[in-house]
């Protein structure tokens, strides 16, 4: 959560240049006058002097034979004319964060009066997006909360929940108006989760049985479809120390795929899926009481694999989104905290294709209600494929 810090502005502005002048010495007031004074006198002469030019070139012109009349060209070939020519002349700009319109905030429905919470949101197209998350009433638990956008409005859509106590949904992916999925997790009556999937047909929602990797603790954190047959998704379980879990849907049921163990707890946070043989998931790696390292992994259509990616922080490092515009244009999100440095950073993209780099952080900290994160930093990671070496 970013705190935004505000402040009225004053009278005594901290910038001298932009507080009011205050009791100019008289000697600066008639200095001023003078000035102004000389200026007028400049500005007539010049008039003047271009009246005089004007006059002259009028006479020399009335002195020269008749040229031959030319075609008069219609208003809207001269108009077309003239639009070409500025075409030509006007500079190519690049489009700038200006340029687009600002975010505004979109009213959506609230149902719970204590919590409500959205954690994923898929766009099908301008007049359909979904939004997905829990929402809490103050007695009994936490429900599944899925929002439709149909073009003006947000509305609550009916959805499942798993027995009677909490259920979270934490991501959502659409491959069509009528194939839509949700991930997240359901509490059981000995207050262990278990991983909640469910699918939107074009008219309701439904429960999907999904596979759970340990006996306590199972959460699914993102989802994302490579197809009607080819979705994937991501998260955690607990078996001694906290796992990473990726499920796969190949049109019939939800299985398990296996990733490379670590002994240290490990969790996904978020998947992006390319293609069949392209897809990406990220999340972080515990290698200490309060250190993690980011932690990216591929699969190449057979199997998932560690791939290398940075960690700049040297404390915690957490990347927990991921978003592909192509084989070799995937980017991905997180934070990491800093102790030894307030400074702010642009890192340009390594130049070396395939991989993963650092691009930028930007640093806050907050001591509103007594606690502080000096250093905590935003994480921005970008793979590239043959353009690496360009800068952000």
């Amino acid at each position: 959560m970013t705190t935004t810090k505000q402040t009225q502005g004053r009278y005594d502005h901290p910038d001298p240049r932009k507080r009011p002048m205050q009791g100019a010495p008289r000697v600066a007031l008639v200095a001023l006058a003078i000035s102004v004074a000389a200026s007028i006198a400049v500005a007539i002469a010049a008039i003047a002097a271009i009246a005089s030019f004007t006059v002259g070139t009028q006479s020399a012109l009335a002195a020269q034979p008749a040229l031959p009349a030319q075609p008069v060209a219609s208003p809207s070939q001269t108009t077309m004319d003239k639009g070409q020519q500025q075409a030509k002349a006007r500079p190519q700009r690049a489009v700038m964060p200006g340029d687009c319109p600002a975010w505004n905030i979109v009213p959506s429905s609230n149902p719970g009066t204590n919590w409500n919470h959205l954690n994923g949101v898929a766009a099908i197209s301008a007049t359909d997006v979904w939004a997905v998350g829990y929402y809490y009433n103050g007695v009994g638990a936490s429900q599944t909360l899925m929002e439709r956008w149909n073009g003006t409005t947000f509305h609550v859509v009916s959805s499942p929940n798993v027995g009677t106590y909490t259920n979270q949904l934490n991501g959502v992916a659409a491959v069509s108006a009528s194939d839509v999925w949700v991930v997240g997790y359901y509490a059981d009556a000995i207050s262990m989760s278990r991983t909640l999937i469910e699918h939107w047909d074009g008219s309701a929602w439904a429960v999907i049985p999904s596979p759970n990797g340990g006996p306590s603790y199972n959460v699914l954190t993102g989802v994302a479809a490579a197809s009607a047959n080819d979705v994937w998704a991501v998260g955690y379980y607990f078996v001694n120390v906290d796992e990473a879990l990726v499920e796969h849907w190949n049109g019939s049921g939800w299985t398990i795929v296996p990733t490379p163990m670590s002994s240290s707890p490990n969790h996904f946070t978020g998947v992006a899926a390319v293609s069949a043989n392209d897809v990406w998931a990220v999340g972080y790696l515990q290698t200490g009481p309060t250190t993690l390292l980011t932690m990216i992994q591929h699969w190449d259509g057979s199997s998932w694999a560690v791939v290398s990616s940075p960690s700049p922080g040297p404390l915690s490092n957490y990347l927990s989104g991921i978003a592909a515009v192509s084989t070799s244009d995937v980017w991905a999100v997180g934070n990491y905290a800093n102790t030894t440095s307030l400074e702010r950073q642009h890192v340009g993209c390594s130049p070396q294709p395939q991989c993963w780099s650092y691009l930028g952080l930007s640093l806050w900290s907050s001591s509103s209600i007594g606690q502080r994160c000096m250093g905590c930093g935003g994480l921005c990671y970008r793979k590239r494929g043959a353009d690496a070496g360009a800068k952000i």
